[in-house]
């Protein structure tokens, strides 16, 4: 019998791309989505069920798990995610679900008040099986994601310090999501992702540069000036000070540690940022994500 996966977020970055891989793997997928007019022109239709889907509208969670058997969670940015979703995680034990696997964050154990930490206990303690996948920050900040309108512009502000960062791509993450949704050995695990080169944002402005053929610089700001950047970006307070709040492991070093765990279950390597760019900005092969 052929299970069927729930992905919400499917239109966002890394739900699409992981819908995609499901699909190759011949999974049936079924897309929790908030526009259903987005879902339909990304092309989810043709491919696998669609259902509108949010997570402040409880009515809706008994046929968005209908006949699921596992569920991807791909927490929304946002500074109070943790109570957004606290309805939805105390209604999937009402249901026949036989796995719930949640994207996380690389170092969110470090501190019991982080919002993604707090979704981790909180999966942790149902009595389901489960599988956390903690992922370093996104190479597509730089190209699709908050970062990129600096990149544009020829200089990227943050408050990142000197830290350097194992940066992930996410269309790796969205593989190795789509293999542990689809290999029964990964239940009941926790697995950190990260590349396999730590690089600072100096060093990431530089390969830009060079590959893209332009002047791109890094300029190190303070929290307050990120802040000020992030919030004319239209970010709420609640969620820019969320996002503050990841960027301070990176300045202590902390972004910087590699694990050998995506090649360890995909049997390959992680891409290397320059590669990254060298396919989806040189060749422009499609790829999105944030954070």
């Amino acid at each position: 019998m052929i299970e069927k996966i729930l992905v919400t977020g499917a239109t966002g970055n890394v739900g699409f791309k992981t819908v995609q891989d499901l699909l190759e793997k011949k999974a049936f997928v079924k897309c929790a989505v908030r526009s259903v007019k987005k879902a339909k022109k990304m092309g989810l239709f043709f491919s696998s069920d669609v259902v509108k889907f949010d997570y402040l509208s409880p009515h809706g969670f008994e046929l968005v798990l209908d006949d699921v058997d596992k569920i991807l969670i791909i927490a929304p940015l946002d500074a109070n995610m943790y109570l957004m979703l606290i309805p939805f995680l105390d209604y999937i034990p009402k249901r026949y679900v036989k796995q719930v696997v949640f994207l996380s964050a690389l170092g969110v154990d470090r501190d019991e008040t982080n919002p993604l930490r707090q979704i981790e206990l909180k999966i942790q303690k149902m009595k389901i099986a489960h599988t956390i996948v903690r992922s370093n920050f996104f190479m597509q900040n730089f190209t699709t994601g908050f970062l990129s309108d600096g990149v544009s512009k020829g200089t990227i502000k943050i408050s990142a310090g000197e830290g350097a960062t194992s940066f992930m791509d996410s269309r790796d993450v969205a593989e190795f999501l789509s293999v542990v949704l689809t290999e029964q050995e990964h239940e009941n695990k926790i697995y950190e992702i990260t590349g396999n080169e730590a690089i600072t944002y100096n060093q990431a402005a530089s390969t830009m540069a060079e590959v893209l053929k332009r002047d791109i610089k890094y300029l190190d700001v303070n929290e307050e000036e990120m802040r000020r950047v992030l919030k004319n970006k239209g970010i709420s307070k609640d969620t820019v000070e969320f996002m503050l709040s990841l960027y301070r492991p990176v300045r202590k070093g902390l972004a910087a540690r590699i694990t050998p765990t995506f090649n360890e279950v995909l049997r390959k390597n992680p891409r290397k940022f320059e590669e990254f760019l060298n396919e989806t900005v040189v060749k422009k092969i499609p790829s999105t994500a944030f954070i």
